[in-house]
Parts: structure tokens; sequence; C-alpha cells
């Protein structure tokens, strides 16, 4: 496990098994790929960056738990189909400085832990489940927020959009 991640990225990296981040940064413009059966844990206690145009696809788990986590510089996360992005923190996925950075969800974007808000301030394009187990999600524009056939809301807490202007495909 890494305690501090500073990696530049550009080519294609895979995260086979776990990788712990701990606080740092990815620096793109490469692409990381986390494998089917693979876990990336995000247990920043202040933040983690996505920056500079790097391509995160998840194929396996990411379990994010504490801090901040910034898309910056034009980066994109993709959530495939089957895959889970698990927030287990009441912290927000952010753009810096309004970049236009983008969330795609096509797999399971899960809220499980905190009784509180964790917020989607990037830009999201949603094609697959929001499952607010606990407390709120808040979806806010950073970006485009859209929503296509087959997304659906699941969980006994809630989901909010806010802000901005949302599409329903």
């Amino acid at each position: 496990p890494y305690t501090t991640l500073f990696r530049s990225v550009t080519g294609t990296y895979t995260v086979s098994g776990l990788l712990t981040f701990n606080s740092g940064y990815l620096n793109g413009p490469g692409v990381v790929t986390i494998a089917t059966n693979s876990t990336l844990l995000v247990n920043a206690p202040q933040y983690l960056e996505a920056q500079n145009g790097i391509v995160t696809v998840n194929a396996g788990t990411v379990t994010w738990t504490s801090g901040d986590f910034y898309l910056e510089g034009q980066s994109v996360f993709t959530n495939l189909a089957g895959a889970l992005f698990d927030a287990q923190t009441d912290k927000t996925l952010r753009p810096y400085a309004f970049d236009p950075n983008v969330f795609y969800n096509f797999g399971t974007f899960r809220k499980s832990a905190g009784a509180g808000i964790t917020t989607i301030a990037t830009g999201f394009v949603n094609s697959g489940i929001v499952d607010a187990q606990t407390g709120q999600v808040v979806i806010q524009s950073g970006g485009p927020l859209v929503f296509n056939s087959g997304s659906s809301f699941t969980g006994a807490g809630t989901t909010y959009l806010s802000a901005g202007t949302c599409t329903m495909n």
C-alpha cells in the first residue's frame, strides 16, 4: 500500500489486487484501470486528485473512505457495468476550478456509510444505479448532468438533484 502516491501515467496502468491511496495525485494523460476483482481504497484524510486528463476506469471496486476526491484538468472517471464505486464518507467528489470533468456511471455508485451528505459536484452521466443506503447523495452540476435509460435510484437514503440543467434520456 502507498502512503502518498504521486504517479504520472502516460500509458496504461492496471491495478490488480489492492491499491491503497492515502494522499497525492494521479497525473495524466494516461489511463488507470482498476481490474475486475481488484480494489482501489481511497483513504485520503485530505484529498485525492486525478488531474491533467487522467482517465480512470473502474471494472472492480473503488472504496472511498475519507477526504475530498478531485477530478481536474479534463479528467474522466468511468465506473463500468458490474463495477462498484462505494462512498463511505460524507465528502465531495469535486472539480478543481470547474474544469469540464465527468464521472460516468454504468455500474453502481453507492453511499454505504455516513449519515450526512456525499456530494457529486462534477459532471455526472448515469446509466447505472445510484444507491443511497444511508444519508444523502446530492448530485450537482459541475458539467453535464445526464440520466440515461437504465438509470435507477435505490436505497433507504435520499438522492437529490441540485443546481444546473439535468437531461433525462
